[in-house]
């Protein structure tokens, strides 16, 4: 038992396993490991900080989302995620605001489990949303609890 610290980026056979259970092979992956869920987005939103003019925020998300990026000098603009009557996802009303959004913008995205509502996007939802992504050139920032 060793009760050193780890490195600053954290335990490297860890985060191997992450990326061996969250991505496939040919995907290149740089991880770090953090404190806890909030570590993970105020560093990532920290280092975003400094290369995006705005962060876009889904409206119903976790309330962290919102008071990380206050900290910051990145204005915030929200995307409509969840819609109440179908208990889905407003996607078109998500795709027309993203459409608004500048090249180098930041997207915040839950991996799964779309934290507060628990839905997430269809398969063909995905890989349209991926779409417009690289074509606006905008930056994800996937939340995976």
């Amino acid at each position: 038992m060793n009760f050193g610290y780890l490195p600053i980026t954290g335990d490297q056979q860890f985060l191997s396993c992450v990326k061996d259970l969250l991505f496939p092979p040919e995907v290149e992956v740089v991880g770090i490991q953090t404190l806890g869920g909030t570590g993970a987005n105020h560093l990532g939103a920290v280092l975003l900080s400094k290369l995006v003019n705005r962060v876009w925020i889904p409206e119903q998300t976790w309330a962290n989302h919102y008071q990380i990026w206050s900290c910051l000098p990145v204005p915030q603009s929200t995307y409509p995620y969840y819609w109440a009557p179908t208990h889905g996802i407003a996607f078109e009303k998500l795709l027309d605001s993203l459409e608004m959004a500048d090249e180098g913008d930041a997207v915040i995205l839950h991996a799964s489990c779309q934290n507060p509502t628990g839905v997430d996007p269809t398969r063909e939802q995905w890989i349209q949303l991926c779409d417009l992504m690289i074509r606006k050139r905008l930056i994800s920032l996937f939340d995976a609890a």
